[in-house]
């Protein structure tokens, strides 16, 4: 924690803080995109995180304060609304709503929020926020809640409060996370495995694109809803089996009820199912090299079936498999921008980054590449 979090809240409210929660960002190795297909996840905790400080006020009011970005703003549970003004303060008082509607009743707080993880790239800086102050103003006022309904609250500030389409998969992601492990994730049973990684010479590093994914949020929006639709109606049409058993012949076999976009949508759903069993076992091997050759075709599904990725994502996978020492890429998180995430040998990132000043001359962005290795979760800091 490059910044005393403590020390600034205590500064701005006159009070310490009673209680501190962090959060981290999370990236995903594999299977983001079946959530909503209650599919399976490889994630993996990064190195950055949120901080959510709480102390108690005497009124029934709520008084943010965004450290890094030294902004203030206030609110009551009479006018609890979203304003798109408030922007990040919408994320605190998601949380307040969140837990609302578990049934508890919100007293007056001081909320003090801060952090480094990088947000609009999709490395889950918003699920950090809100998991993190959902479990702060639990701690802080004593409500019962178990740590699955914690996080469906912190789910609810995101999907009913702000009215985003996100999945559960983040909240997840970051809560349950342990250092030096990869958790595999069921997003339809929401068990968590966890796996030890241990990659020798392997590491593994994000590449921002710097390609601002908002611009595309329609389209990411319409790909989910997509997933969604057509797996229902596979479901209806296998007679309600569960799909996730069901081998890439027998789905293809079903394909002729969908629409040629959905088809695509429900080959890629399947492989990835698949991709995601095979490389947590290479992984566990210490087998990174066909683990690597999976990213790959993950990534080819997200591009040509999906459609989720962009011409400059796609120009630096291409380019990472021609390279020595590059064992797998593949876009990671929201899609339409953002990071690809990379399995590289280390002798071999010096090289690497020079490559990448290609990037740059031909797309205009400064790519930045970030070292990453799986970090802890969601812990309480006071």
């Amino acid at each position: 924690m490059d910044r005393d979090y403590v020390e600034l809240h205590t500064t701005e409210y006159h009070h310490k803080p009673d209680v501190m929660v962090s959060a981290p960002g999370v990236a995903n190795l594999m299977g983001e995109h079946t959530e909503f297909a209650e599919g399976h996840a490889l994630s993996f905790a990064l190195p950055f995180r949120m901080y959510v400080a709480v102390s108690p006020r005497d009124d029934h009011s709520f008084k943010f304060y965004a450290a890094d970005l030294d902004e203030r703003k206030k609110c009551s549970l009479s006018n609890l609304k979203y304003k798109r003004e408030d922007r990040w303060a919408n994320f605190i008082k998601g949380s307040i709503y969140g837990l609302q509607n578990m049934g508890c009743t919100i007293e007056g707080l001081n909320v003090t929020v801060g952090g480094d993880v990088p947000s609009g790239i999709g490395l889950g800086s918003s699920a950090a926020i809100v998991v993190a102050a959902t479990r702060a103003i639990a701690g802080l006022q004593n409500f019962p809640l178990s740590e699955l309904q914690l996080l469906q609250c912190a789910h609810q500030a995101e999907t009913a409060f702000l009215h985003e389409d996100t999945g559960f998969l983040p909240h997840l992601a970051c809560h349950h996370a342990l250092p030096g492990k990869i958790s595999l994730i069921d997003t339809h049973s929401l068990s968590v495995e966890h796996m030890d990684y241990s990659p020798g010479n392997v590491r593994m590093v994000l590449l921002d694109s710097k390609v601002p994914p908002q611009e595309f949020e329609e389209d990411r929006v319409e790909r989910h809803q997509l997933t969604d639709d057509c797996m229902n109606q596979l479901k209806e049409k296998l007679g309600g089996r569960d799909y996730r058993n069901l081998t890439i012949r027998e789905i293809r076999q079903s394909l002729g009820i969908l629409s040629e976009s959905r088809r695509r949508v429900c080959i890629h759903v399947a492989q990835e199912y698949q991709r995601v069993s095979e490389v947590y076992g290479y992984l566990q091997e210490g087998n990174y090299a066909e683990a690597g050759k999976e990213m790959f075709r993950s990534h080819e599904g997200l591009r040509d079936l999906m459609e989720l990725s962009v011409p400059e994502i796609d120009w630096v996978v291409k380019r990472s498999m021609e390279m020595d020492g590059v064992y797998g890429a593949r876009l990671t998180g929201r899609g339409f921008g953002g990071c690809v995430l990379l399995l590289i040998d280390k002798e071999h990132m010096d090289t690497y980054r020079e490559r990448m000043d290609e990037y740059e001359r031909i797309f205009g962005f400064h790519p930045e590449m970030i070292e990453v290795s799986p970090g802890e979760g969601t812990r309480k800091e006071l």
